[in-house]
Order: C-alpha cells, then structure tokens, then sequence
C-alpha cells in the first residue's frame, strides 16, 4: 500500500464543534426580541383600539378631554406593566430594553394625547369666547326697547374681546378687526331686528351706526330702512284718512296731494287693506247679529208676538226670511222644507267650499226643517277628507241625475236624503263611515230605485 493511501485511510475531516450553551444564549437573544416586538404590538395595538375608538379618547371634546386625559393615562401604564409582567426575559438587558420601549412609547402616546387635550382646550375656550359674543347680540335684540341694556350687552361684548386677544396673543391689527367684525353684525342684527317688528327705530340705528356696518350690509339695511320707513309713513297717513270716512272721489283727491310716488302707491294699499278688514269685520258684525236674532225668534215662548222681535235694522233679505218663518209657524207650528232651496244650497257646497263655510245659513231657517237646516249648516264644519269624500259622492249623484235624467228638484231632494240615510245606517251598523266603493254602491241602489 503506498503512503498517500494509508494516510487517507487513518485521518478523516471533521467540523469544530460549538458548544451547546452557545447555540442556547443565539436562541435566547433571538427569542426575547421577538418577544420585546410583541410587546410593541400589543401597545400599539391598544392605542389603535382605545384611543382612536369611536368612544375612546380622540372621540371626547372641549373640556371633557381635561377629565378624561388621567383615566386613559393611567389604563396605558397599567395595561403596559401587565404586559411587561407577563412577559420573562433570558438576562437583565433585554428586560432592562424592554422598559426602556415602554417608557418611550408612553412618552409619545401621552405627548400625542396631551397635544390633543391642549388642542381641544383651545378650541372650547375659543366657542366659549364666541358664544358670549353672539348672546351678547342676542341680549341686546331681545332688549332693544332698553338702551341701558343694549349698551351693557356691547360692552361686555368687548371686554371678551379684550380677554380673547390676551389668550391668543393678538396683535393690533387682528384685535382691531374683529372688534370691527363684531360691531358690524352686533348693529346690524340689530336694525333688522327693528325692522321685522315695523320699529321706526330701525331708521334712528341706522344713521347713528351706519358707519359701522360692512360695506356689503350697509346698501342692503340702507334699502331695508328706507322701505321701511315709506310703509310706516303710508299706514299712518293712510290711518289717519281713512278715519275721515271720505267717499272715494276725497279720497282720490287726498292721494293727489301726496307728491312720493313711492308713498302715495302704499297709501292706496293701506287703504285698500283697510276697506277691506272694515267690510269682513262689518259682515261678521251682521252674521253675528243676525244669528242672535234668530236665536232670540225661536226660543220665544209667546210666539203671537214674534214679529216685535225681529231685528229691523238688519238688511231686507233677513227680515223678509224671519217674516215667512214666522207667518209657517203660526199657521202650521213648523216649518216644511222648501226642496228646491235645499238642493240649491246642497250644490253650493261643491261650488266654493271655502265661500260656503264662511256664508250665513241663518236665513235658512224659513225654509229648511230643522233635520234640514242642521244636515246643510253642519257641513260649514267637516274635516278636508270628509269634504272630498262628500264631495266624490255628489260627483257621483249628479252622473246618476244624468243616467236617469233626473231633473225635478223634488226628486233630486228624495235621491240625495234616501242616499244620506243610507250612508247614516251603515255607519249606525258598523260603527265606522262606508269606504268608497260602498258609498257608490248605495248611490247606485238608489238610482236603481228611482229608474223604475
């Protein structure tokens, strides 16, 4: 055997070996950051969760967060430590590491949180300051009639505004322009106040203050008072002429006098306004009156002398109904229903609801029963779906009229009290009104009566 053989079969390569222990502290150090890694996603995962939560801290606003600030705190170093407890490390360094990531990490949440605390601190202190401003307006409109109140209320105004600029830090220049801001919308808001309410102190504000008003709101509230100020002088010059009672060629030439145009045209508004309330309130006067006198005709005991009781400072057509009313209750101690008036006034209904409901029935009494007369005067008050409910069932009627050619007042009269009655049983019976289709059913009953 040569020598390089043998030397080959007697030796053979092998890798030095590294010991156990050293392999364990590899593992070890590897492990432990992995660990400290955890723990940084457990914090981060908590501040995700608790802080930005829809209720967590970044949630609360204005001066709660103040309160708040401690509680969340004090939730992130226990929940923090709890973690660190739980976790064990291989040597005194990677623990020592891991409290130095929790010390940081608590620094920068709780920088970030306090940041947010100073940040909504501002801002409450901020509304507070603007709020005061604006109830300090609103104070001044609600007690524009006292002068002593309206000066109290700005001054305050700017006594914030000076407590403002020492907050903020303002310079002159922003100082000065928001306490111009303010006596603009303070005045402003003002005037217009004066405005709506027909003040003509609005016009008195406006030239003492105008100054103060934006250039925007100056044109504006100018035009606004101006306006006013023509309507206040028209209504009382109106006032005043129409108290004269002059026919309407005085009155024309009255108007011709007034040399604004502007003016004239709203004195001749005002007193169209005017005739027109005067005549409304002259109606209602008679309707009233009228109603009282026949009330007073009815309830009479001693009829025979009825006549001595009627109203004749009302007008012919009233007289003339109480006169028949009671000439039929003398002679026959009621009153017949005059079937023609009644589908009259039946129609009247459908033709102006709106003039129907306001219309004085009382006439009626002559010659309507009193079953009648309370049927039609009851239909002065019925609801808007009621009214379209009857009033389908009269569109109803009156095609059936046609279909049967029906045209004696007298057989209208039976057809719609015979569907009346019928509508009456139903709801009697079933303790509800009949829906559509069965109001139309019994419409058509009738119909079908009448044909044959």
């Amino acid at each position: 055997m040569s020598e390089e053989n043998k030397f080959s079969n007697n030796f053979s390569m092998r890798k030095i070996p590294v010991s156990n222990k050293q392999n364990q502290d590899i593992d070890d150090i590897n492990f432990d950051k992995i660990k400290i890694l955890e723990l940084c996603n457990s914090i981060d995962k908590w501040e995700q969760e608790i802080l930005f939560d829809e209720k967590g801290f970044y949630s609360v606003k204005g001066k709660d967060v103040k309160e708040k600030l401690p509680e969340f705190e004090k939730e992130l170093e226990d929940f923090i430590n709890v973690k660190i407890s739980e976790v064990s490390f291989s040597d005194d360094f990677m623990k020592e590491k891991a409290l130095e990531i929790k010390d940081n990490k608590l620094n920068a949440i709780k920088l970030k949180m306090k940041f947010y605390e100073q940040e909504q601190l501002q801002i409450w202190q901020t509304d507070i300051f603007e709020e005061a401003l604006n109830c300090a307006v609103t104070r001044a409109v609600l007690y524009k009639s006292d002068d002593n109140i309206i000066q109290s209320s700005f001054n305050n105004a700017l006594e914030v505004i000076e407590a403002m600029a020492q907050k903020e830090n303002w310079n002159i220049k922003i100082k000065s322009d928001k306490i111009k801001k303010f006596k603009s919308k303070f005045y402003t808001e003002l005037i217009q106040s004066f405005i709506e309410d027909k003040d003509i102190k609005a016009s008195v504000f406006f030239d003492k203050y105008k100054d103060f008003l934006d250039e925007d709101l100056k044109e504006k509230t100018q035009t606004a008072v101006n306006k006013l100020k023509t309507n206040v002088i028209a209504y009382n010059f109106a006032k005043e002429l129409f108290s004269y009672k002059l026919s309407a060629s005085e009155q024309e030439k009255e108007l011709a006098k007034i040399k604004d145009n502007d003016i004239k045209k709203y004195v001749g508004f005002f007193l169209s306004d005017f005739k027109s309330d005067e005549k409304k309130f002259n109606e209602q006067d008679l309707k009233n009156k009228n109603y009282q006198n026949w009330q007073t005709l009815m309830s009479l005991e001693e009829f025979d002398k009825a006549i001595l009781y009627v109203d004749y400072t009302l007008d012919d057509e009233s007289i003339k109904a109480k006169k028949s009313y009671i000439k039929q209750i003398k002679n026959s101690g009621l009153i017949i229903t005059d079937k023609s008036k009644f589908v009259e006034l039946f129609s009247e209904i459908f033709e102006d609801y709106e003039k129907f409901k306001q219309s004085d029935l009382s006439n009626n009494y002559c010659s309507l029963s009193k079953e009648d007369f309370d049927l039609i005067i009851g239909y002065q008050n019925i609801t808007d779906n009621q009214f379209l409910i009857l009033n389908s069932d009269y569109k109803y009627i009156k095609k059936k009229f046609n279909e049967i050619n029906l045209k004696s007042d007298d057989d209208k009269y039976e057809f719609i009290k015979l569907v009346i009655s019928s509508f009456e049983k139903y709801k009697e019976t079933n303790k509800k009104e009949a829906d559509i289709e069965t109001r139309n059913k019994f419409i058509e009953s009738v119909t079908s009566r009448f044909s044959k």
